[in-house]
């Protein structure tokens, strides 16, 4: 099969077994795009190619994953991640503050703190400090509920969120040392009591072995294997594929066009793009020049403020039986939204 790119992004195309076990092939399109100061979108000098694996930001046994893999079949709804750090209003160190992403109609908001420990005292039991003042909490899992203790000979792992901070068992922790608590924490629900669980609260994408999202893989045993495999298990949930958090995946397809607001990221003002409002398209043909037109979905966007780049992804699908011979990926002026 040939694919031709008449875009400036990444393309990629790859084989992949659908809902109903039908081999497709899949399209996939990678666009950068540079964040200017002034808060527009222009397109990157320097495309970044398409995510073959899941990126984290150390080792994958004690970190989160950073970005992940662009290598999926199908997202029935838009993935929305965000990988930035939190800088403390009008560049004076802060005990807390909030931080909120708004893209199109959905919108999420979290509270960060400083520096907090539980610390145990004989006269009150347990408790935690009061944040100290920063100017800065990078906005990771690593800051959020979560991580492991240890038990006897046991580790005790939060499966939620196995590298955050602040999951422990009363009846299982040393007294005279201090606990470092979670510094990422939902608005209306702080974290206050010692030993309890929390929601762990991020903006970053949610690893495939992590729960919840591992048991969306459905029931991989002995019987899967001698009647399914390679197939997926009957019980798969196709939403496994999904890797934003709670409060950032769109209902349904991102048009490209929307407005974004970044607020609690920027020392001295919110953040605010519209995205760049491109439409892909692909012009398929067979062996026998029948044309097929097809628009691509933008199913996944990653803002990192860090490097003040914009990361979108689009696809579409193609059952093999199709036969096709060329595959060309263009963006046309009735595909295009300013």
């Amino acid at each position: 099969m040939k694919l031709t790119n008449a875009s400036v992004f990444s393309p990629f195309i790859f084989a992949a077994y659908g809902q109903e076990d039908e081999l497709l092939n899949v399209v996939i399109c990678r666009g950068t795009f540079d964040l200017q100061s002034d808060g527009r979108l222009t397109i990157s000098s320097d495309q970044s190619p398409v995510i073959l694996a899941d990126q984290y930001r150390t080792d994958p046994l004690v970190s989160s994953v950073q970005v992940d893999t662009d290598l999926v079949p199908h997202k029935f709804v838009s993935d929305i991640t965000l990988n930035a750090i939190a800088h403390a209003p009008h560049s004076k160190p802060s005990t807390n503050w909030d931080v909120s992403i708004r893209v199109g109609e959905i919108s999420k908001s979290l509270r960060v703190t400083g520096p907090r420990h539980w610390r145990f005292s004989n006269l009150i039991g347990w408790q935690l400090s009061t944040a100290e003042p920063t100017m800065a909490v990078p906005l990771q899992f690593e800051y959020a509920f979560g991580g492991s203790y240890r038990r006897h000979d046991e580790q005790i792992v939060f499966e939620p969120n196995p590298v955050g901070r602040g999951f422990v068992d009363p009846r299982h922790v040393d007294r005279r040392l201090p606990i470092p608590a979670a510094q990422i924490e939902q608005c209306d629900t702080p974290i206050d009591k010692f030993g309890e669980i929390y929601e762990p609260v991020g903006v970053g994408p949610i690893a495939k072995h992590w729960l919840p999202r591992r048991n969306l893989c459905g029931t991989a045993d002995d019987l899967w294997k001698e009647t399914r495999w390679p197939f997926r298990p009957l019980n798969f949930d196709f939403s496994y594929y999904n890797s934003s958090p709670n409060g950032l995946r769109y209902p349904g397809y991102l048009s490209g066009a929307e407005e974004v607001f970044i607020s609690g990221c920027s020392p001295e003002r919110e953040i605010s793009f519209n995205l760049p409002g491109i439409r892909l398209g692909i012009f398929a043909t067979d062996v026998r020049m029948n044309l097929t037109v097809e628009t691509m979905l933008l199913d996944t966007l990653h803002i990192d403020l860090v490097s003040s780049k914009v990361y979108c992804t689009w696809r579409r699908n193609f059952r093999v039986e199709a036969i096709l011979d060329t595959l060309l990926i263009i963006p046309g002026p009735n595909l295009i939204r300013n």
